[in-house]
């Protein structure tokens, strides 16, 4: 008996706590702000709602100024909210477009190198012109490497055709490029450049 009276007045004694809590909770979200005043006869007024015009007391003008100046500085933080959002979004567009000017002009020269090294045989070492092709590769695909390198010497498809082998002359020897096809519905170019070889 003890223990069940016990467990009961402590069960009672949450239910009262949370229903207080819940209860002060609810309360508070809901509450408003009330204005008071005296108008010029001296009367004493409470109400949700500022006071009329009609009320010329200095009580009720200084309310009314009360109300306009915090309607005028939510005006001016809500526009200047609206400006700051405006002027991340302006250079956010601005870094863009560099950032795509950028690769455009990365893009170009690397097709600038690929064709002085591979089409008009100039002397090129094997790192950057690996290094190019992979960053072509990464951006155009197949398509950018062969706008740089023009067409290669040997191409091979394996018999699965997901694998692509490359080849073109440096000097002596052959530079080898892999392809491996990417899986169906795959965002980006068709073909991934896996490695550059040479032999």
């Amino acid at each position: 008996n003890y223990c069940l009276e016990g467990c009961m007045n402590k069960y009672f004694g949450w239910i009262f706590l949370l229903t207080f809590l819940w209860t002060f909770v609810g309360i508070s979200a809901h509450a408003q702000i009330m204005f008071r005043w005296k108008d010029q006869d001296g009367v004493s007024h409470v109400s949700d709602q500022p006071p009329p015009l009609s009320c010329i007391s200095d009580d009720c003008r200084r309310v009314r100024e009360g109300v306009d100046r915090k309607i005028r500085e939510e005006h001016a933080a809500a526009e200047a909210k609206k400006k700051a959002a405006k002027l991340a979004e302006e250079k956010k567009w601005r870094d863009y477009q560099k950032r795509e000017a950028d690769r455009n002009i990365a893009l170009a020269e690397g097709k600038a190198l690929l064709n002085k090294c591979l089409v008009i045989k100039s002397g090129c070492t094997f790192e950057k012109l690996s290094s190019e092709m992979r960053y072509l590769a990464a951006y155009e695909g197949q398509e950018g490497v062969l706008a740089g390198a023009g067409q290669p010497a040997k191409r091979q498809i394996a018999n699965n055709s997901n694998t692509e082998y490359w080849y073109y002359y440096v000097g002596s020897n052959s530079m080898q490029l892999v392809w491996s096809r990417r899986e169906p519905g795959a965002l980006g170019p068709r073909f991934i450049l896996d490695s550059v070889n040479l032999n």
